[in-house]
């Protein structure tokens, strides 16, 4: 059965640095024709947000949602016939891949601070993870993809 692999030189990065690592092909037969190889970063948003009583009920609800917010393809190969063997890649991290606006909420003194404070607590935003992966991806017609996702950090 054929497969791909992902291989990375580290797993941890921060925002603008290279991402350098090698896709590896292992294909049943010896020449497969595809559309593209690819190697994809991918932004994923889980946000967890609470649903507050009315002042009759008792009980607090949640709910999770999750959500690719941002990818970034890189093409190593169009269409072409791929055989088994290593494809070497860069990648640079965009700066668009790091969510803005998270830090936590300034609030004021008095009553509408503190307010603004309880409320920010229960926002999407201050609830909210971002998990980044690495994907390699040979779009191969009318058969399945061959895919393999590695997680990563930046930050």
């Amino acid at each position: 059965m054929s497969k791909i692999d992902l291989t990375l030189e580290k797993y941890q990065f921060r925002v603008d640095e290279k991402i350098v690592g090698k896709v590896t092909l292992y294909l049943d037969e010896p020449v497969i024709k595809a559309p593209k190889l690819l190697v994809r970063l991918i932004m994923t948003e889980t946000v967890k947000s609470m649903n507050i009583p009315s002042l009759t009920k008792i009980s607090v609800s949640s709910s999770r949602n999750t959500a690719n917010t941002y990818t970034f393809d890189l093409t190593l190969g169009g269409e072409q016939e791929y055989t088994s063997g290593e494809y070497p890649f860069e990648m640079t991290i965009p700066t668009e891949a790091y969510p803005r606006g998270l830090q936590p909420v300034q609030t004021g003194g008095g009553m509408l601070g503190t307010a603004l404070g309880l409320l920010s607590r229960f926002s999407p935003i201050g609830q909210s993870v971002y998990t980044y992966a690495i994907e390699a991806r040979l779009d191969i017609p009318w058969k399945f993809d061959l895919t393999k996702k590695v997680d990563i950090t930046i930050g």
